[in-house]
């Protein structure tokens, strides 16, 4: 069971926003954050960056919080849209239980950039931290799948960011 929140929080530490101030302010000294795109039908992602994380996997330290942002671009108008992490380990993809995700627009922990709602043609930013529990385990390696669903809960969006949890 340990095993299987290790690797949600992996998931989770993956799949970031984008900040657009500070060290994640885009060509202000970023890294390159592996990222590759897992189905997004109803927005554009942009961007993926997860806090000091230049190769891959995404080292993402147990008992601190993490940093992840992305930026997409909605093909259409949403009034709100969700965001769930998961962690992808054989064919499962395992729910990371945390109060952080679910309504984007007013998640603990969460910047949106501009506010809700969203806007067709508009780029969005989203910045996420992401608290990692000193007690999962550690060495853990998965990909962080981060889905994006709108008010009918179909999937718009979705990223995934390969991870692993160390101490």
């Amino acid at each position: 069971m340990q095993s299987v929140w290790l690797l949600l929080v992996a998931a989770v530490a993956v799949t970031g926003p984008l900040v657009l101030n500070g060290s994640f302010a885009p060509g202000v000294g970023e890294c390159k954050t592996p990222w590759k795109d897992c189905g997004s039908t109803g927005l554009k992602i942009n961007n993926v960056i997860v806090q000091d994380c230049c190769s891959s996997p995404c080292k993402v330290k147990l008992g601190s919080d993490t940093k992840f942002s992305f930026t997409f671009t909605p093909n259409q108008d949403y009034t709100y849209l969700n965001q769930s992490v998961c962690g992808e380990l054989a064919t499962a993809c395992i729910k990371f239980p945390n109060e952080t995700f679910g309504y984007m627009c007013h998640c603990p922990g969460c910047t949106l950039e501009p506010p809700c709602p969203f806007k067709a043609n508009r780029m969005e930013n989203v910045t996420v931290e992401v608290p990692l529990s000193a007690s999962f385990p550690k060495d853990l390696e998965v990909f962080a799948q981060w889905r994006i669903t709108d008010p009918d809960n179909k999937r718009v969006g979705c990223f995934e960011v390969p991870v692993e949890t160390v101490d």
